[in-house]
């Protein structure tokens, strides 16, 4: 049995330290109660303290002391609890203890950084009776690690992320390297002549026909064609001349490629001109008499598209053995699109949210407001850290990463290092990753290449101004432990069972960082992904791109900077824990 803490008046203040330890779970399942005991023994004093309670489950405390009078007086006093900055983070006043009575004295709610789970924290009772102890604070901690936030003075996220916006049309020419780059094909609108087939048809990605009609091919004579995707809708529009079939396509398509391919004997030709995506000149036709794809690189068909241009098939005589191919196939591809994208996102509100959450949960979170604090933390990088950059694409750097694009590369690959080698988790709130360097004052763009370089990978893909439609793919597993039931616990809401992601990323499947979580992924089975983890080393890299909208696109809600981050971070800390 260990000694019971008393006091008489007057007397110096004892300081007992805490010893044993029973967890219980509370019914309302707010938090975990790690209850501390203090066993009394049977000499009678003035005051005896038989418990105390500091436990906290995740961002949320419980405090309470239980104390017996054996004076023949009322006795008044103030309970105070020191918190880790060592000022009082919670004080009793007023507590009246009656005569040969006893109290329970409890405090409880969201109590910040102000205690952490294994730290010992003073209690000081003062007034009709002065004491004072130590308690140990039990339960459950959301992270260890500290969470930096890069709020850079000078950097305020008044900039354009500078990536190619023009169509670059690229010639595949053989079987081979159209499937080495093709990764994914979902849907196939095809134009066929042959002995056997006139016709136009639209297939799905098996290349099954799934509507299809007699077309009237005229030898050698052009045709206009367009092919419209809607978004809202979810139907292909195929049209040739004044012909139009439809079908629902398999979601997902990120590139599209322009295939022709002769099949007969005989001098045939295949030409595809006068191109033209979305309204912009495609600088760039097809002729082929044997095989040819052209990639139209940087054509961003995530949120709906129209492709127009002419086609014409040539074939010797009526009596050869004639065979053409003509194919605009949507799909994905292991290299990917370039796109001009503007940072949506605002630096100050996304600060916000991820300071009150991290303040909620209780965890510490330190502004770097200046170069010279970043350039300290990459020279002597804390383990565990949990970074987080609210400037989208755009990452801060000091002067030397900023001389030119080599220099810039060097930084890149550095973090990458450190967040490998150090167990740091990097968190990505929007934007391209890692497009560009600056320090407030210049600016490196850099494209899709920095995160290339970030990744260690050879090829990436991302989106800028998606807005892509993603289902959930991990909020509410069986085991007890989903993010949505982090978010409860916490008092956060719910996630939503879809968002319209802003930025997605997309990682070729055979030269991509190990996945830890996806959270939201393209409902058709795609890789692109609007939140996800990847492990990199020992550490993270959590891509949040950075939702617009709940629900549906036109009529749901818009999520706000401040919200997206506060999800974010809530992301970040579920990765570090599982």
């Amino acid at each position: 049995m260990q000694r019971k803490m008393t006091s008489k008046n007057g007397i110096t203040p004892i300081v007992a330290v805490v010893l044993m330890a029973a967890l219980s779970i509370a019914a309302s399942g707010i938090y975990y109660t790690e209850m501390t005991k203090v066993v009394a023994n049977p000499t009678p004093q003035d005051v005896v303290v038989t418990d105390i309670l500091l436990s906290k489950h995740y961002g949320y405390a419980y405090f309470s002391l239980h104390m017996i009078s054996n004076v023949k007086s009322d006795l008044t006093f103030q309970v105070s609890i020191i918190g880790e900055d060592g000022v009082i983070a919670w004080q009793m006043r007023d507590v009246h203890l009656p005569a040969m009575g006893e109290i329970v004295v409890s405090e409880s709610g969201s109590c910040g950084s102000d205690f952490f789970v294994g730290k010992t924290y003073i209690i000081k009772i003062e007034g009709g009776v002065d004491m004072a102890y130590t308690v140990e604070c039990t339960g459950v901690e959301v992270s260890t690690g500290k969470i930096y936030l890069l709020a850079i003075n000078s950097i305020t996220g008044n900039f354009t992320e500078e990536i190619s916006g023009s169509i670059v049309p690229e010639h595949i020419d053989s079987v081979t390297s159209f499937n080495a780059i093709a990764e994914t094909t979902l849907w196939f609108a095809g134009a066929t002549k042959s002995k056997s087939d006139s016709l136009i048809d639209l297939s799905n990605k098996r290349g099954d026909d799934v509507n299809s009609t007699s077309y009237p091919w005229q030898n050698g004579v052009p045709v206009c064609f367009n092919i419209t995707y809607s978004q809202s809708q979810n139907l292909l529009y195929y049209t040739v001349g004044n012909t139009t079939i439809t079908t629902t396509p398999y979601a997902g398509s990120t590139d599209l490629f322009i295939r022709g391919v002769i099949t007969g004997k005989g001098p045939m030709s295949i030409t595809v001109n006068d191109l033209e995506f979305n309204g912009e000149t495609v600088d760039g036709e097809m002729y082929t008499t044997n095989y040819d794809v052209l990639w139209l690189k940087g054509a961003d068909v995530s949120c709906g598209f129209t492709l127009t241009g002419s086609v014409t098939l040539t074939w010797d005589s009526p009596d050869g053995n004639w065979g053409m191919l003509l194919d605009v196939i949507g799909g994905t591809a292991v290299e990917g699109n370039e796109c001009v994208v503007d940072t949506a996102i605002n630096p100050s509100q996304t600060i916000q949210g991820v300071i009150d959450t991290a303040d909620n949960l209780g965890c510490p979170a330190i502004l770097v407001t200046t170069m010279a604090q970043w350039e300290s933390l990459l020279a002597n990088p804390p383990l565990g850290a949990i970074i987080v950059n609210p400037f989208g694409g755009a990452v801060p750097a000091p002067a030397w990463a900023l001389q030119d694009e080599a220099s810039s590369e060097a930084y890149i690959r550095l973090l990458s290092e450190v967040v490998s080698a150090y167990s740091w988790t990097w968190l990505h709130l929007g934007g391209y990753p890692f497009s560009s360097v600056t320090n407030g004052t210049n600016t490196v763009d850099i494209g899709n290449e920095g995160a290339e370089w970030f990744f260690n990978v050879s090829r990436i893909k991302a989106h800028g101004r998606g807005i892509e439609l993603l289902d959930e793919n991990l909020l509410t597993e069986d085991d007890g432990v989903s993010l949505n039931h982090f978010l409860s616990v916490t008092g956060n809401d719910a996630l939503p069972n879809n968002l319209w992601f802003d930025y997605g990323i997309i990682l070729p499947a055979s030269d991509t960082p190990k996945t830890k979580f996806t959270f939201y992924m393209n409902p058709g089975g795609v890789s692109q992904t609007g939140a996800m983890s990847f492990y990199l080393g020992a550490g993270y890299y959590v891509h949040w791109g950075a939702p617009i909208y709940a629900q549906g696109h036109s009529g749901g809600s818009r999520v706000s900077d401040y919200e997206s981050a506060s999800y974010a971070l809530m992301v970040a800390l579920y990765t570090t824990m599982r």
